[in-house]
């Protein structure tokens, strides 16, 4: 009996500090031992190109500028769906 109530608590125990212990971050393509602290999901194509899940808001980034260009596209989707295109600076853009 008593080793009963032991592998139970292991198992409680292990259920409990699971959900903290199960977090992870996943790097599919090029580059695969290399992923942003912040990124939950990096999908990196041969010419440097990427699609990445922040891990703290899902939030969606996309990576499209070639290295030469010196403006850039930010897209943005509205409560209602509505996507927007804004152009900047690659200088006043900021990254997740």
């Amino acid at each position: 009996m008593k080793q009963l109530i032991y592998v139970f608590a292991l198992v409680l125990t292990g259920a409990l500090t699971l959900p903290n212990a199960a977090l992870a971050q996943v790097k599919i393509g090029a580059n695969p031992g290399t992923i942003g602290s912040s990124s939950g999901l990096e999908v990196e194509a041969t010419n440097g190109k990427k699609v990445i899940v922040n891990k703290g808001d899902g939030t969606l980034m996309i990576q499209n500028v070639p290295a030469s260009t010196t403006n850039t596209s930010i897209l943005t989707i509205d409560a209602n769906g509505v996507v927007n295109k804004q152009t900047q600076s690659a200088a006043s853009m900021s990254t997740y």
